[in-house]
């Protein structure tokens, strides 16, 4: 068996490959946690919300308005910006799902971004 050191990241006979992605940067060896979360739409995002309260409730040690980064598409998008924002996992389950708004302010009806607008497409067909 070579005992030469071998490059990190590379299994044994794999040979370098000159038309992938430079590798730019420094390479961390601190580890960090991130949170990447999908479009969805209305629906998307409230079965996102409740997943996130349901990992929050069970898992010990992760602060999910405290990672290190925040990435999301759309609806995902939405709820990684509420996260990020210090809006909490039960916080977003009351004010979006159960629909309790919090400190005077009105809750999020998920049915009025469900709600075709006929009559906007009415004036707008007849202009």
């Amino acid at each position: 068996m070579d005992d030469r050191p071998r490059p990190r990241g590379r299994r044994p006979g794999a040979t370098s490959s000159r038309t992938g992605p430079a590798r730019t940067g420094a390479v961390h060896e601190q580890g960090g946690i991130a949170l990447a979360l999908a479009g969805g739409g209305t629906l998307g995002g409230i079965y996102e919300i409740g997943a996130i309260a349901a990992l929050s409730e069970t898992l010990e040690g992760i602060d999910f308005n405290a990672l290190d980064i925040y990435v999301g598409v759309s609806a995902g998008g939405f709820v990684a910006a509420g996260l990020a924002n210090g809006i909490t996992p039960g916080q977003m389950v009351s004010k979006f799902i159960e629909n309790r708004g919090e400190d005077g302010l009105i809750a999020l009806k998920p049915e009025s971004l469900l709600r075709p607008a006929f009559a906007e497409y009415g004036r707008r067909a007849g202009s």
